[in-house]
């Protein structure tokens, strides 16, 4: 939820994107919480949530119209085995 106020606000300063910036975030957000109710305390919920990390990850580069420093947020967010609690 902390994503939000930056894509909403900061990402697209200088493009003219800021309603589908503030749209998507609110619906990504919307989804977020109520994925939040419905799978806390489970692993699929930890899929979920990265799935929607990804998704704000594509709200910001639509969002500053593709420019290249944004697909860099996909690095960042993928999972790395290293840190997985899964096995």
């Amino acid at each position: 939820m902390v994503y939000l106020p930056v894509v909403m606000f900061l990402i697209p300063i200088g493009y003219v994107t800021s309603v589908f910036a503030i749209t998507t975030a609110l619906l990504i957000g919307a989804m977020a919480g109520i994925g939040y109710y419905l799978m806390r305390g489970r692993s699929t919920f930890g899929f979920f949530a990265g799935v929607l990390l990804m998704g704000f990850s594509a709200v910001m580069i639509q969002a500053q119209l593709g420019r290249y420093e944004m697909h860099f947020t996909f690095s960042v967010h993928r999972p790395s085995p290293l840190f997985s609690e899964i096995g």
